[in-house]
């Protein structure tokens, strides 16, 4: 019987993918490291083979071992990865016991804390300007030329380097650089099309990025521009089933329906909004809504919207 060993199927996906070892392992390793694995004379520590698994986007688990330090750092980046899922940025304390584990890191670990210190920095702090720069380092990790006018084409992005990005994006916006978020978004939307067929990774960032994108574009009142971007997430929120971001989405819709005129539509797609957050049990999501709806079109509307039937 042939058994494929770990370098073996890294080679193949590779060149399935018609990629070249420096264009695969570009920010990740250097290249004679990528040569030393793919010929079996090196294994990758867990993280790396976890990026290369990612960018290849192979549908199969492989394993290696791992040490001490990295299984307790993996255990701990799996919870801070779950909080902050689930909006809840209250990582302080896992960011420090995950940095105490040991006095280094290697290059993933330190992209990860860095970006995560960010984020609790930006929603605990609202201090935009340090986040952006510990971001700006931890993208720098692993897309060493990276700068908002860098081309994104030839670079091969990990599930975490989008999330970096979008965090970036934000950042950018909160210092009041509009027009510079809004293009850096346009490019990680671009990006993440261009990896349509990677379905793990485009499902699952696509439809937060159309989100931010189409909000940012509703407020410069490019209503045209937002509804297009939005119809687009809700496509692929409904295409993989992934309903985290859909109600969201659902309201930029049914904002810019009534913003463009289109009441009927507009109230269809607010109402759909305000029902999958009841779905899900988001009230502090729906009161918000509610509250944005009062204040944009008034209690009357609010009252007319929820005894609107939803067209079959």
């Amino acid at each position: 019987m042939d058994y494929f060993s770990i370098c073996a199927i890294l080679k193949e996906y590779r060149k399935r993918a018609g990629l070249s070892q420096a264009a695969l392992c570009e920010g990740l390793c250097e290249l004679p490291t990528m040569n030393k694995i793919e010929n079996g004379k090196q294994n990758p520590n867990k993280k790396l083979l976890d990026a290369l698994i990612e960018r290849l986007q192979i549908p199969l688990a492989l394993n290696i071992a791992i040490s001490k330090i990295e299984f307790e750092r993996a255990i701990i980046e799996k919870e801070i990865s779950s909080k902050l899922s689930h909006n809840d940025c209250d990582i302080n304390d896992l960011l420090r016991q995950y940095k105490s584990v040991s006095s280094e890191m290697n290059k993933f670990e330190l992209q990860f804390y860095l970006y995560s210190h960010a984020v609790f920095i930006y929603n605990t702090e609202k201090n935009y300007k340090v986040a952006l720069d510990e971001l700006n380092k931890s993208i720098k990790i692993t897309f060493p030329n990276y700068t908002n006018e860098a081309n994104f084409d030839n670079h091969i992005f990990t599930s975490l380097e989008f999330l970096i990005l979008n965090n970036i994006a934000i950042c950018t916006y909160f210092t009041k650089d509009f027009d510079k978020a809004i293009s850096l978004m346009k490019k990680i939307m671009v990006s993440l099309e261009a990896r349509k067929n990677f379905t793990d990774i485009y499902a699952k960032k696509y439809p937060m990025i159309a989100y931010n994108l189409s909000t940012w574009l509703g407020i410069k009142k490019h209503y045209a521009e937002s509804l297009e971007v939005s119809q687009k997430g809700i496509d692929c929120c409904l295409k993989y089933q992934q309903y985290s971001s859909i109600s969201d989405l659902f309201y930029n819709h049914g904002y810019t329906f009534m913003m463009l005129g289109e009441k009927e539509k507009g109230k269809e797609f607010l109402k759909k909004s305000l029902a999958f957050d009841s779905i899900f049990d988001r009230k502090k999501f729906i009161d918000s809504a509610k509250s944005d709806i009062i204040k944009s079109f008034g209690t009357i509307f609010l009252s007319d919207l929820q005894n609107f039937k939803i067209p079959l």
